[in-house]
């Protein structure tokens, strides 16, 4: 299959997944602490190129706001400047550097949520908001899903990409 269509057709799944995963958390009163939005978009990194990984993570907050109502205008913008650096960062170390799944991941995470915390430090007086409690806020409430990525999407690609070294060995046999 065509690099580009194969591309294009995981940046589709990874996009769904992201816009779907949200309503079942939500549903369950988990959305918020479990960050359902940014485990496809933590792992697409790993299967995309930076430019297409950086365009999913961006466009995705948006999509979803018009198709669910979710993430609420002013936490789409936040969430946007994270989705957008947390898919590239990972895609960029990946490509770049021989570096574990394990490294790459909780650095994508943290470049977003400083990326995130960047624009809330920025936004939060045209809201009204104080500054570093608008900056700081998500960050404590969101600990719990921050940590299950960390150790979640390293151990799910490993496991991906062994079947796929297994599929490939079987199918060439």
């Amino acid at each position: 299959m065509n690099i580009r269509v194969k591309g294009l057709i995981y940046c589709a799944l990874f996009i769904a997944l992201s816009i779907v995963f949200p309503m079942l958390f939500h549903s369950i009163g988990l959305g918020k602490v479990f960050l359902p939005m940014f485990w496809p978009l933590a792992m697409i990194g790993y299967f995309i190129n930076p430019k297409v990984a950086l365009m999913a993570g961006l466009i995705t907050p948006g999509l979803s706001l018009v198709l669910t109502g979710m993430p609420p205008v002013p936490v789409v913008w936040r969430m946007t400047a994270e989705l957008g650096i947390i898919p590239f960062v990972t895609a960029i170390l990946f490509t770049k550097t021989h570096w574990n799944a394990f490294l790459i991941t909780p650095i994508a995470l943290i470049c977003g949520l400083l990326g995130g915390m960047s624009l809330s430090y920025l936004l939060a007086p045209l809201l009204g908001w104080p500054r570093w409690l608008y900056a700081f806020s998500s960050i404590t409430v969101s600990l719990p899903g921050i940590i299950g990525i960390s150790i979640a999407i390293p151990i799910l690609y490993h496991r991906l990409n062994i079947n796929a070294l297994h599929s490939q060995n079987n199918y060439e046999q």
